[in-house]
């Protein structure tokens, strides 16, 4: 057996749930995607036990996959302009005094 350097870049707990976050996604719509326990998901974010290595990298699949979608959907209701910013979409509402 051949041991490698290789390192797994895993979610810390912190950044799991930001990105839960970024992606809309409640403990529970995770742990039924992941098949995760609501529990053992809320005690990995809240730095209070471990997930294997590979629920972990099955969460961040999921959760970057989620977000990219949510930022697709956020692209199309708020297009870039002509300077190549993003739209406010709120354009054509006028200020009421």
């Amino acid at each position: 057996m051949q041991l490698t350097n290789d390192v797994v870049q895993v979610l810390t707990p912190n950044e799991m749930r930001e990105i839960r976050r970024l992606a809309g996604w409640t403990l529970k719509r995770l742990s039924a995607s992941s098949r995760i326990s609501i529990t053992q998901l809320s005690q990995y974010e809240c730095g209070k036990n471990g997930l294997r290595v590979d629920q972990v990298e099955l969460c961040k699949r999921l959760l970057l996959r989620a977000a990219a979608e949510r930022e697709q959907m956020i692209s199309k209701l708020f297009p870039p302009t002509s300077e190549g910013t993003m739209g406010s979409g709120w354009s054509h509402v006028t200020q009421i005094a």
